[in-house]
């Protein structure tokens, strides 16, 4: 299946950048872009129906991936349709997802459940193997 459309953000430093590929009979609206971020609503232009998508490749620096989730929030806040958020977060929910984990990534995580429970969102959690 060949992907005629695109839209990439480039990497920053040793963060790996997203890239989001589509073909000709998806339609994508590219909403916002962050350095973290490609927000888009997708559908398949037989109806008006579709869902918001947010590919997500979060930094691997707590400070920096804090503006991920202040971006996330502001998104939240100003919709009202289907949204799937996908990715990359750099973060777990619970401490079986990780070996070895220390106290200050642990601290890192909680902004990731806060911002889960603030907007209720659900993990739809892995079904392939937890440690890639």
């Amino acid at each position: 299946m060949a992907y005629s459309n695109s839209c990439s953000i480039g990497t920053n430093g040793f963060s790996g950048g997203i890239w989001v590929l589509w073909s000709d009979n998806v339609i994508v609206n590219i909403l916002g872009l962050h350095s973290q971020v490609v927000h888009m609503r997708v559908s398949n232009g037989q109806s008006s129906s579709g869902f918001l998508y947010s590919a997500v490749n979060a930094n691997t620096h707590r400070t920096t991936r804090c503006l991920l989730w202040d971006y996330l929030n502001s998104v939240a806040n100003s919709i009202d349709e289907p949204w799937l958020i996908a990715g990359d977060f750099n973060s777990m929910l619970d401490m079986f997802e990780r070996i070895g984990c220390a106290a200050t990534f642990r601290n890192g995580c909680a902004y990731f459940k806060e911002f889960l429970f603030t907007n209720g969102l659900l993990d739809l959690d892995c079904c392939m193997s937890h440690f890639t």
